[in-house]
């Protein structure tokens, strides 16, 4: 921007909530919209709402990230002290949504959530309001059929992992990081109650900009200048944002996928649907009068803000539209000529105080409640004897103490301090108790990693010393009998038998060493399922086998049927069949080796799968056997012996391609007949 008036205060302070919310004042301040705009911004974060409120009414910071009803209960004084704050912009429109524990995921009916307990961020937020409304709207009433708690946003996740809470109404990235972590579900995105609704704001202080009105000009272009940029960021450009704004110094997830999720608006809700929605969350800065209006009617529709009041004074002392548009339109916003209000109905913001005395379970009130007025020092002293007991109760670790707000004034100002005070500290000693919970399961997850590898290199070498001890053996004892034999012609037979053992020892190790090779590979890589042609697959695994023991008396038995069999799977599925053809030729005894593979369509539990059966007329398996001889690997007994790990890597892939494998007797009652191995994979749209 053009600023050719001086800037009168370019160090700034700004507060902000780590959550999505914050995004345009975090990407003007990573992407140096600041700094090239000649403002020098240093962020901070408070441990809560009621933190920042409080750094900025006591002018502990220029400006802050706010809830955008919070300078509305400010003006008003019925959150703390009285202080003229002003709305400068709205940082988003929509990016809420209503989270409930997944022990609740049978819920259909908002009915059945009564008494539940629920989470908000804080009580003067559109997250208040809209859960209110929407309880109220399908007939509960918030302020009796719920419990509504306040709890800062990091830590609602953990809330509802312990059973603290049955649901919450929260900002992105905190409501899809339950579905991340599977311990929730999206009940519903606050964009499908009103769509468009304002969420957070920039707000500062009326002294800031009467102090300082060039340097409140350029941070109002600064933050609509980074809105401009984030609402038309592509899907891909989101999602690399994304990965910024997650770092330490920002919002603090380690693991961006939520953020990613939420922001660019490809997300599963936890109950099974993916959905791409862009608008999930949006940045378009207009504080129109309307939303103001709006929210003053719901402080007093929930018993916050009593008696009558002049909404149209009141929102025009604290929303800055006018200068706002302006700027957005110079800026290339394409401002439209009102809000959207549909999905507040009858609301239009011309008579808000009688649509809200008309809304279900309006709990309105007439007149505030009397406070005291303390005058005299005796009531002072009463006052503060009464204040140390509070304090030397916390003192003592009682983080859930709260005094009543009996007063008014300073005195007043003093107990709700007090209160913001206790719930803070407790947040914090909380999100140290997650923390240490984290880091503690991370310790045991690292020890079970070191336990595991271990494993891997005891499993590895037991390969070597055990089954490539045997193949080296077998080859040494027909070396030597060799020896013994070479010198008789007539033991030509004998040579030719003896050299076979070898081949087929050599065959043992090259396949092991493969075998032990892929089993490594497969454990590492990420698995990919993409729709596989089973017909094919077969073809080839068949192909291989007759060339491979070209020198046997070998027949496999397979009817390729006309029908298409598409499975769920991957490339390593031809080793899965190979090493299942592996070994019903290396563990049979008879003159004339058969296989067959029988190809069918079957359907279990509601889903389609391709059944495969390789059968063989090998020495076969005793039940006994039947059920370990899928375990030999580094995670299981290591004694069931005799038939390597080939089919521990069949049991890996299937497994790994969410299949199943088993085995049962070719011919039924009698093992002695050969084997029958059953894969089922689930069949491929």
């Amino acid at each position: 921007m053009k600023n050719n008036q001086k800037i009168e205060k370019p160090d700034l302070k700004i507060g902000f909530i780590p959550i999505i919310c914050s995004t345009p004042l975090i990407y003007a301040h990573s992407h140096g919209i600041f700094e090239k705009n000649g403002l020098n911004v240093e962020l901070t974060k408070p441990s809560g709402w009621s933190g920042i409120k409080e750094l900025l009414v006591y002018d502990y910071i220029d400006a802050a990230h706010m809830l955008s009803p919070l300078p509305l209960a400010c003006a008003l004084g019925i959150d703390g002290k009285k202080a003229e704050l002003r709305v400068a912009s709205i940082q988003n429109i929509n990016g809420q949504a209503f989270i409930l524990s997944i022990k609740h995921l049978s819920i259909r009916n908002v009915r059945e959530m009564e008494g539940f307990t629920l989470g908000v961020p804080y009580k003067f937020s559109m997250h208040y309001y809209l859960l209110c409304y929407y309880l109220a709207a399908n007939g509960l009433n918030p302020l009796k059929d719920v419990i509504i708690k306040e709890v800062v946003p990091p830590l609602m996740p953990y809330y509802l992992r312990k059973g603290i809470l049955d649901g919450f109404f929260c900002a992105d990235p905190f409501n899809q990081i339950p579905v991340h972590q599977k311990t929730g579900f999206i009940y519903i995105l606050s964009k499908d109650i009103w769509y468009g609704h304002p969420c957070c704001s920039v707000a500062t202080s009326q002294k800031f900009i009467d102090k300082y009105p060039n340097t409140y000009k350029v941070l109002l272009h600064s933050i609509l200048e980074a809105e401009y940029k984030l609402h038309y960021a592509t899907v891909e450009e989101r999602k690399e944002i994304a990965k910024e704004i997650s770092a330490p110094y920002y919002i603090d997830q380690e693991d961006y996928i939520p953020v990613a999720q939420s922001l660019s608006g490809e997300f599963p809700d936890g109950k099974g649907g993916n959905f791409f929605i862009p608008d999930r969350i949006d940045f378009i800065p207009y504080p129109w009068p309307e939303y103001g209006k709006w929210m003053l009617s719901q402080m007093q529709r929930w018993s916050q803000l009593p008696g009558k009041v002049n909404y149209d004074d009141i929102v025009e002392s604290v929303f800055e539209t006018e200068e706002n548009i302006e700027l957005a339109k110079s800026l290339g916003f394409k401002v439209p000529y009102k809000p959207n209000l549909g999905g507040i109905k009858p609301f239009t913001g011309k008579d808000p105080f009688n649509y809200m005395i008309k809304q279900p379970f309006c709990a309105f009130v007439e007149e505030s409640k009397t406070l005291r007025q303390r005058t005299s020092i005796e009531s002072y002293n009463t006052y503060f004897t009464d204040f140390n007991r509070h304090m030397a109760y916390v003192a003592g670790g009682n983080l859930d103490e709260q005094m009543e707000i009996t007063d008014s004034g300073e005195v007043g100002q003093s107990q709700q301090l007090f209160n913001e005070l206790t719930l803070n500290m407790r947040f914090m000693k909380n999100k140290l108790q997650e923390s240490n919970e984290m880091l503690e399961q991370r310790v045991n997850e690292r020890t079970e990693d070191l336990k595991e590898s271990y494993h891997k290199i005891d499993f590895y070498k037991d390969l070597l010393a055990h089954d490539l001890g045997n193949i080296l053996q077998n080859i040494q004892s027909s070396v030597q009998l060799m020896d013994i034999l070479k010198d008789d012609p007539k033991n030509s037979d004998k040579m030719t038998e003896l050299n076979k053992i070898i081949k087929r020892q050599l065959e043992r190790g090259s396949s092991l060493i493969t075998n032990v090779r892929k089993l490594s590979e497969i454990e590492e890589r990420e698995i990919t399922l993409k729709s596989i042609d089973v017909k094919k697959i077969i073809e080839t695994a068949i192909e291989h086998a007759q060339v491979r023991f070209n020198n046997k008396s070998l027949e496999i038995k397979w009817e390729m049927p006309i029908e298409t069999y598409n499975a769920k799977g991957g490339d390593l599925l031809l080793d899965a069949f190979e090493n299942i053809f592996l070994n019903g030729v290396l563990h049979n005894e008879s003159n004339k080796i058969l296989l067959w593979v029988n190809l069918a369509k079957i359907q279990e539990n509601g889903k389609s799968f391709i059944k495969i059966e390789f059968k063989d007329n090998g020495i076969g398996i005793i039940d006994e056997r039947k059920k370990e001889i899928f375990k030999r690997s580094y995670k299981k007994d290591r004694s069931t012996g005799g038939m390597g790990i080939g089919l521990s890597l069949v049991k890996k892939i299937i497994n790994d391609y969410n299949g199943w494998v088993g085995i049962e007797n070719r011919v039924m009652g009698d093992h002695t007949k050969g084997s029958n191995f059953i894969i089922l994979l689930e069949e491929a749209e």
